[in-house]
């Protein structure tokens, strides 16, 4: 079983190749740890990004960042599946929130 994610409101364009098991170890799943594990677009053209890094390697975490123009803007790590969808929650509330404000 793998966790599934709220993205929000306006995507645009989504890529979900997360599989990573919460109840299996993370050093038996290894080749489920790579670089591009999410990335969701927004019409507000903000790209929601995460992956895991380095990629396959037991010593690496989750990176959860916010990009717009290219720039990143928000940018949060953990090794922590449940800490993971807490933070990918609080993204989703500033894409939300930036949208709101434009």
């Amino acid at each position: 079983m793998s966790y599934s994610f709220e993205f929000g409101r306006s995507v645009v364009r989504k890529y979900d190749d997360f599989g990573i098991n919460p109840d299996i170890p993370l050093f038996m799943q290894l080749d489920t740890l790579k670089e591009d594990l999410i990335q969701v677009e927004y019409d507000s053209g903000h790209m929601l990004d995460i992956g895991w890094y380095p990629e396959f390697k037991l010593k690496g975490c989750f990176k959860i960042c916010i990009i717009k123009s290219d720039e990143i803007i928000y940018e949060k790590s953990t090794r922590n599946i449940k800490k993971l969808k807490q933070l990918t929650e609080e993204a989703v509330r500033i894409i939300a929130d930036s949208n709101v404000l434009k």
